[in-house]
Formats: structure tokens, sequence, C-alpha cells
């Protein structure tokens, strides 16, 4: 009971509430994550190696198998890179955040 009283009887303090803005940055996280390819054509050919006692000869399958899978990854993000080779379509998180201290109104009245 005493400290819902407590809680009751203290005095309100004005200002708590901030007022809304929006950050005048953005944060870098999460530029550079690539997703995982070939998990499962590697998760075969590790197997098969373990199996085998790690000869390459018994897992020429798999092998094939996750090269093949590499190369056409890589062929698909060589074709992604040609596909968005403007300069302003990979704007990162330093250049936004050049931009956005250049036209913060903050900084402009002083």
């Amino acid at each position: 009971m005493v400290q819902v009283t407590r809680a009751l009887c203290k005095k309100r303090v004005k200002g708590l509430i901030k007022e809304m803005k929006l950050r005048p940055y953005i944060s870098n996280t999460g530029s550079n994550v690539g997703n995982a390819t070939c998990l499962n054509e590697m998760a075969a050919l590790m197997t098969c190696w373990k199996e085998n006692e790690f000869q390459d000869s018994a897992c020429g399958k798999e092998i094939t198998a996750f090269m093949a899978c590499t190369n056409q990854v890589a062929a698909q993000q060589s074709k992604e890179k040609e596909m968005t080779t403007d300069a302003s379509s990979k704007n990162t998180a330093e250049v936004i955040n050049s931009v956005l201290r250049r036209y913060d109104k903050r900084t402009q009245r002083r």
C-alpha cells in the first residue's frame, strides 16, 4: 500500500514526452549481409567426405554438384551486378548520412 500512495503522491514533471522527430542519420547495419547459397550441396559433400575418410575420388558426383551450384550463383550475381551499374542506385549509409548532414535544418541555422 505504501508503494501505491508513493506513486500517486509524486509530482508530475512536464516535458517527459519527447518531441517526435526523425533522426538526422541512418544506421549502417545489414548492408553487407548476404544469403547463404548451395547449403544442400555443401552438406551432401561434407557427408560424403566423412563417410569416405575425406577421399575426393569417392565423392566426384557431390563435388561436381557443388561446383555447378557455386558457378550458377556466381553467374547470377555477376548478371545482377551488371544490371545495377548505376552509381546512384548504390547509396551507402555513409553517402546518405553526408547528404542528410548537408541539408539538416539544425546545422543551417547556426
